[in-house]
């Protein structure tokens, strides 16, 4: 094992599987190290603390999903689909089983432990609502967009996809056909784009 990424990979995979059954505060570094196979020097090496291995595993599921992209890549498609494409990562990145029990460690520790909440932020809703805003902001000055604050926007873009179709559980789509899912996406993209696209506001 003398890939550097993968050694990244596999303490991220182990991590992770070690967060999301014992929780953050029960799960030691000695113990990622030992379930990894590896010395604690190389785990610290990587990540000098537990808050920085959690970050990472938050940050290394958006990108599985697709949330860490460039704008530039959605820029030949229509807003509407654009916007609907982010959603769908959006979803997938918030929705599916292991990014709830992750979100579950989150909510349950984060009062007790403010390291959990600095790292879940910044690798979940914070990068999540910045690389929304930098889409938003870019069909702002193309003038497709009429967004006086392209961050709030995406914050509240986010929070509206994130909704709850089918109840409040921490899984709003559970129990929807993919069409259905889909078409939910879709009804709270146009009702955003209603208000974000240029035209008389008076």
């Amino acid at each position: 094992m003398n890939d550097p990424g993968l050694k990244s990979r596999r303490l991220i995979d182990v991590a992770r599987s070690l967060f999301v059954v014992k929780g953050y505060a029960a799960t030691s570094m000695d113990e990622v190290a030992y379930a990894a196979r590896m010395s604690k020097t190389t785990l610290y090496t990587r990540y000098p603390s537990k808050a920085e291995l959690f970050a990472a595993v938050i940050a290394a599921h958006a990108a599985s999903t697709g949330m860490d992209f460039d704008p530039a890549e959605l820029v030949g498609l229509p807003v509407l689909e654009a916007l609907c494409t982010i959603a769908e990562r959006f979803v997938e990145f918030t929705c599916n089983p292991e990014a709830i029990r992750l979100q579950l460690v989150y909510q349950s520790e984060g009062s007790q432990l403010p390291e959990v909440v600095a790292a879940f932020e910044h690798s979940g809703p914070e990068h999540d609502i910045t690389v929304v805003e930098r889409y938003l902001a870019a069909k702002v000055r193309q003038g497709e967009l009429a967004l006086g604050d392209p961050r709030f926007a995406a914050g509240y873009f986010l929070n509206a996809v994130k909704g709850t179709p089918s109840g409040t559980s921490l899984s709003p789509y559970a129990g929807l056909t993919p069409g259905q899912r889909r078409a939910h996406i879709r009804a709270i993209v146009a009702l955003f784009l209603d208000g974000a696209r240029p035209g008389d506001r008076t």
